[in-house]
């Protein structure tokens, strides 16, 4: 048992009180609890007192029955034995006009504040409930003892402890949100388990939240309902809160429906005149690079998984634990998904190390459950798929080859040829939406399919799928989706799909769909979108780039692919002659994806086309110019976002704007996060894109797992992480963790068919994957541009490869790349990175007699295989 246990539970079975302010003052916090409830309403770290993990601000405005803050609790309870009973839901938020009893306090033991809410629980069976507020050696604990005073035993099938932070970005200035707001995430790893509380500016300090007491395992993430209030939760610009449970029984049999929770279902019995003590603790952390080093210095077990927790079937992963108790016990649910092997050689202590392979046939998620020999038990989410990543580019180029392409010719919106959005649910096109791009093949809902589709020709061409884009692109995209002639040539449409019943006789428009806000021909047609743009100019160059990767393979010359990429984005950024305004909205924030346009212009100029460059270039430049001197240039439409990043990061790093940089980065470090669990580990933040783009009968907003932003924050990421000075550095190699398992997360939205969802559903109730393809292909645009092998010397670990399997021996370490593209190798001690245009990288080594790298190479299509050396005094044999 841990020293602060042991404490907690002397504070628990005492009658020990609080101080009679509501004000704290600690070594890491100065706070402030409510007057009347005695939840927090302020806790700011003495480190930054101008900030504010809570939400005084705005305290008063949300503080009524059914608003959720820190320090409140809610169980469900039934008497034990009565499996077949209902369970009996009660909170201490659900009523604010009864006050609690505040219980005296002892000093002596460091206690803030004492509280009796057995008023509170009146209806609770004979379960009171004492609440207790105490400062542990600087940090901030919060206590519940539940006593059972009833004579039966009671079992406590839920236990949930709401933790609110400051996400309230209602009524606020982007640049506010920006530096005073936070985001909360999980890892619901038991008793391994915490909560991570990040600054969206991704400055320090950031905060932890870990289990304090004895059996507060982290077992599942609930979302708060509550009611909107002029705040507007659960909205665009407020997320909402989440609770901590303990104890799920209760929530699995009543409110998840048929869902499988992240981990198994637990409940505990009380026994008659038994008091239980649950505990969390609140800790500063420095930066989000020291959040696991903290986490181990407060005792609990910390699991890294490399290259992430997304393992495919020609995949060697490794898991390194670290623990205070070694491990009894591996169990993998489904069995046989995961194999882990102990590695003999493993790294120094206190790390112990396995290598983990997917089981035979294996897909989907994988709970892995580690026992220790103190009893505690530690859980890691893996995600696996027994295909090789190439095979799952495939997979989706063959499924919207087959199932996505669409050749009505009578269609009368002009669609056909082309790559339609798609639902799972149904097995079929999505033909009419009340969000009329979806069917519309623009914007990223509609155009996303024929994106990915396009992207895949980059990394694996096949002739007879570009065949069918260069007819969507020769029938349909080109004179109908974007203009072909007049004073608007290049202008790309909102939708092709709209919304006229009387003008559309030929088409059956379904009654069943409410149509209010559907647009009309006028508004579809309007050009003025920047966002659409990158999409357009990226299924142009993609066509001319597979080309490249498999020269002849086009039906057409190549160049005309490249220059209507180029005179695309053009128009996108250009102004009208005649007025100087804008040919589009947007077009001077940060657009998705539009990092490839850094391979255009490298392209225009491969091909002499330095004028179109040089244009280009000139637009680009004055945006940059337009965000270094702005306070928040990771604006987009939306009041906040979160996919500006990759676009300012990529051109500030363009035009040697390292200020920029760095800042584009930090923030990142603020929206993604890295923990044992597949679908947080790499997650961008998102969390309102069902509503533009998902399937309308599950849409809502709610936390996005694995929508594209992960594989596009990935791309600064990652190319961050190559630049970086001491790439060895176990803060460098926190952001390639965090990249690299934003650039795997594509891969998880492949099903075993090939359909490519846009994200999974993480509230409790659902966790499983959209039925709509909606916006998926932004997504694929980043994990093209991410895909490569990373060869690091970890200063823990020894050699590690991230998109690859490490072979060993006492003269060199060889990698044989596993990612999708196997065309890019980065050698982090030698700061090396190499790009192949075409050919394959079949392996390559480290050689340290001979100081050498060697990479044996062989060209896609046929031909001889090629060794190449390259020494470290920069010779290439």
């Amino acid at each position: 048992m841990h020293l602060q246990s042991r404490i907690l539970l002397c504070i628990g079975s005492l009658g020990l009180a609080n101080a009679a302010s509501t004000t704290f003052n600690l070594t890491s916090f100065n706070g402030e609890l409510a007057e009347d409830s005695g939840v927090l309403r302020s806790l700011r770290p003495t480190t930054d007192p101008l900030f504010d993990f809570g939400i005084s601000g705005v305290f008063d405005s949300r503080n009524g029955d059914g608003n959720y803050h820190t320090g409140d609790i809610s169980l469900k309870w039934r008497r034990s034995g009565e499996e077949t009973s209902p369970w009996t839901e009660v909170s201490s938020a659900a009523n604010r006009s009864i006050v609690p009893v505040e219980l005296p306090t002892d000093q002596g033991r460091s206690e803030i504040a004492r509280t009796d809410l057995s008023v509170v629980f009146a209806a609770s069976g004979g379960l009171n409930v004492t609440r207790t507020w105490a400062d542990y050696e600087g940090d901030l604990v919060l206590m519940f003892d539940i006593e059972n005073d009833s004579d039966t035993a009671i079992e406590l099938g839920g236990l949930s402890l709401p933790l609110e932070v400051n996400n309230i970005f209602t009524g606020r200035e982007p640049e506010y949100v920006l530096q005073q707001c936070s985001f909360i995430d999980p890892y619901f790893g038991l008793d391994a388990g915490y909560a991570q509380v990040r600054r969206l500016s991704g400055k320090g300090p950031n905060m932890v939240i870990t289990p304090f007491a004895p059996g507060t395992r982290f077992e599942g993430w609930q979302f708060l309902e509550e009611e909107k209030g002029h705040l507007d939760y659960q909205s665009w610009t407020y997320e909402g809160n989440y609770a901590w449970l303990v104890h799920t029984e209760a929530y699995s049999q009543e409110d998840w429906g048929d869902a499988t929770p992240w981990n198994e279902p637990s409940s505990r019995v009380i026994k008659p005149g038994e008091s239980v003590p649950y505990g969390l603790r609140f800790t500063l952390v420095p930066s989000v690079t020291d959040i696991e080093s903290t986490v181990a210095n407060l005792g609990l077990s910390v699991a890294v998984g490399i290259p992430g927790y997304i393992i495919t079937g020609d995949m060697r992963g490794s898991l390194f634990l670290n623990s205070s108790t070694a491990p009894s016990a591996i169990h993998v649910s489904p069995g046989g998904a995961l194999e882990f092997t102990e590695v003999p050689d493993s790294p120094a202590s206190p790390w112990i190390e396995y290598s983990v392979t997917a089981g035979k046939g294996s897909f989907g998620r994988a709970l892995v459950t580690i026992s220790y020999q103190d009893g505690s038990t530690h859980a890691l989410h893996y995600w696996v798929n027994a295909d090789p990543a190439g095979d799952l580019i495939d997979k989706i180029g063959t499924h919207i080859s087959e199932k996505q392409w669409y050749t009505d010719d009578s269609d009368p919106f002009n669609r056909a040829p082309s790559i339609l959005s798609y639902n799972k649910e149904t097995d079929d096109f999505i033909i009419q939406e009340n969000r009329t791009w979806i069917a519309g093949l623009s914007d990223e809902g509609g155009a996303g399919s024929f994106v990915a589709f396009a992207m895949k020709q980059v990394i694996s061409p096949d002739p007879g799928q570009i065949r069918q884009l260069e007819q969507f692109v020769n029938q349909t995209v080109w004179g109908f989706l974007q203009h072909s002639e007049g004073e608007e040539i290049y202008g790309v449409a909102k939708s092709l799909f709209f919304y006229a019943p009387n003008a559309m006789s030929n088409f059956s428009y379904d009654s069943s769909i409410s149509w209010g806000s559907a647009w009309n021909k006028a508004e579809a047609d309007r050009i003025d979108r920047a966002y659409n743009y990158v999409w357009v100019s990226l299924l142009y160059w993609a066509l001319y780039k597979a080309d490249r990767v498999s020269p002849g393979v086009l039906s057409m010359d190549p160049i005309w692919y490249l220059q209507q990429a180029a005179a695309t984005v053009d128009f996108a950024l250009g102004t009208d002659e005649a007025t100087q305004k804008p040919n589009t909205l947007y077009s001077d924030l940060g657009l998705m994806g539009e990092s490839i346009w850094g391979d255009l212009l490298d392209d225009l100029r491969h091909e002499d086309m330095q004028e179109q460059a040089d244009g280009i270039k000139s637009l680009l430049q004055s945006r940059q110019q337009h965000w270094a001197q702005s306070n928040n240039p990771f604006k987009s439409e939306a009041s906040w976002d979160c996919t500006g990043q990759e676009a300012v990061y990529y051109w500030s790093q363009y035009f040697n704007d390292t200020g920029t940089c760095n800042w584009a980065i930090q923030t990142i470090r603020g929206y993604d996060l890295t923990v044992p669990h597949w679908g947080y580990n790499g997650n961008a933040r998102r969390y309102w894109d069902f509503l533009i783009a998902g399937n309308p009968a599950t849409a809502a907003i709610e936390r996005q797992i694995h929508h594209y932003g992960s594989s596009l924050n990935a791309v600064p990421l990652l190319d961050y992480y190559r630049r970086s000075d001491n790439p060895t550095s176990l803060e460098s190699i926190y952001d390639l963790r965090m990249g690299y398992g934003g650039q795997m997360a594509s891969l998880t939205n492949i099903d075993e068919d090939g359909f490519g969802s846009m994200a999974f559903h993480s509230y409790p109730h659902m966790l499983t994957w959209d039925s709509y393809t909606g916006d998926y292909g932004p997504s694929f645009v980043g994990h093209y541009q991410t895909a490569a092998s990373y060869l690091v010397s970890h200063p823990d670990f020894g050699w590690i490869a991230f998109g690859g399997n490490v072979n060993r021996s006492s003269s060199a370490v060889e990698v044989t790349p596993t990612d999708s593209l196997q065309r890019r190798v980065y050698v982090a001690h030698l700061g090396l990175w190499v790009v192949l245009e075409s050919a394959r990288i079949e392996s390559f080594a480290w050689s340290e007699s001979e100081k050498a790298l060697i990479m044996d190479i062989k060209p896609t299509e046929n031909g001889s295989r090629n060794t190449i050396m390259w020494k470290s005094d920069g010779k290439v044999n």
